[in-house]
């Protein structure tokens, strides 16, 4: 009775919001690069109020659902790694103890426990970045070996990774020092390489494309399976992805011109449900965690947007500079430790919020 209930209120939900949303979406233009993204934005912009946390109407509330992001200190740089060993310590003699890094432009951000990768378009670099320590350290060349601006990565357990370039129509694979491995592409099926994930378990590699609005689904070797979605409008339809985000059996995909956020099976390819329309305009970056509730950027207003299976549950950011605003936010990760980083890019800097509302968090605070 409870399932039953729940998909009534979910469809009604979504025919409603469908409605609405046809109205926000008809003036957007097709899938773009983190390049063209900046491109839109160069004009000094004049920072507005800020957008306060919205608290859900409280028959929408759920107990443990969160109703606020509270902002930490962000990341603007750090003490620069000079290595382990030998080789290191005579660094440390010569230069001394490490100069210090500072971001350019971080469009993408993820990694694994205490470690996080940045790829910096602006410095044509992607840093390894210890959540302890505070040391950055470049990974060798990565950062340069693309044709364009990079766009999304994913971070396997071991540390490789693979970073999207649009430009260039391919992933590329490093591994944990940042050497190259391997290059994903494929010239039917790929054209505009937007975000990757990957899936471990199931060895499979997940490359979203803007230009064809599919997912293609390779194996860990670079061949190519198949494919998921198409373009079209719809339910498991797309026209202009933007991001996606691997949930524990499904994919999370943000598109501009389709229904903004759908969830689609793993397993089967097939469309299981949408959020986001009219309350969602241009999403840019998505991560999930792990009640499966999506964190979604929106350029429109430059605020990230949290949803659960049905409905909007909070807002957080404004554009700005102060702490909790965003000036074009390219890339999210969500950690084991239930912190979101968020890649606030020209702004340059990756923001730090903790996700509050589970047992024993203190007190919510709202970002002013």
């Amino acid at each position: 009775m409870r399932s039953a209930i729940t998909l009534i209120l979910r469809s009604s939900y979504q025919l409603k919001q469908q409605l609405l949303g046809l109205t926000c979406v008809a003036v957007m233009l097709a899938s773009c690069s983190v390049a063209e993204l900046k491109s839109s934005v160069t004009a000094p912009e004049k920072s507005g109020p800020a957008i306060r946390v919205v608290s859900p109407p409280t028959s929408y509330t759920r107990p443990g659902d969160p109703e606020v992001l509270v902002v930490m200190d962000p990341i603007t740089g750090g003490r620069q790694e000079l290595g382990s060993g030998a080789v290191g310590e005579f660094a440390r003699i010569i230069v001394g103890a490490g100069a210090t890094v500072a971001l350019l432009n971080p469009v993408a951000v993820s990694g694994v426990k205490d470690q996080m990768l940045i790829v910096d378009a602006g410095a044509r670099a992607i840093y390894r970045y210890d959540l302890t320590t505070k040391a950055i350290r470049s990974l060798g060349q990565a950062g340069g070996q693309f044709i364009g601006d990079p766009a999304g990565i994913a971070v396997e357990s071991d540390l490789s990774f693979y970073v999207a370039d649009p430009v260039g129509k391919q992933v590329l694979y490093f591994d944990a020092d940042g050497n190259f491995i391997r290059r994903f592409s494929d010239a039917a099926n790929l054209a505009r390489p937007m975000d990757v994930a990957v899936d471990e378990e199931r060895g499979q590699v997940f490359i979203a494309d803007g230009s064809y609005s599919h997912i293609v689904i390779f194996s860990k070797t670079g061949q190519t399976l198949s494919a998921i979605g198409g373009r079209g409008r719809g339910p498991g339809k797309f026209r202009a992805i933007t991001a996606i985000a691997k949930g524990k059996n499904s994919l999370f995909v943000a598109d501009r011109l389709e229904l903004p956020l759908q969830e689609i099976d793993l397993a089967t390819g097939a469309f299981r449900f949408s959020v986001g329309q009219g309350q969602i305009v241009w999403p840019t970056a998505l991560v999930v965690d792990k009640r499966n509730r999506i964190f979604a950027s929106d350029r429109s207003d430059n605020t990230i947007k949290i949803f659960d299976d049905i409905r909007l549950i909070a807002t957080i950011g404004g554009t700005g500079a102060a702490p909790g605003r965003f000036r074009l936010v390219t890339g999210m990760w969500m950690s084991d430790q239930n912190m979101l980083y968020v890649a606030d890019s020209l702004n340059r800097r990756v923001q730090v919020f903790r996700v509050v509302g589970e047992n024993n968090d203190p007190p919510p605070i709202v970002v002013p």
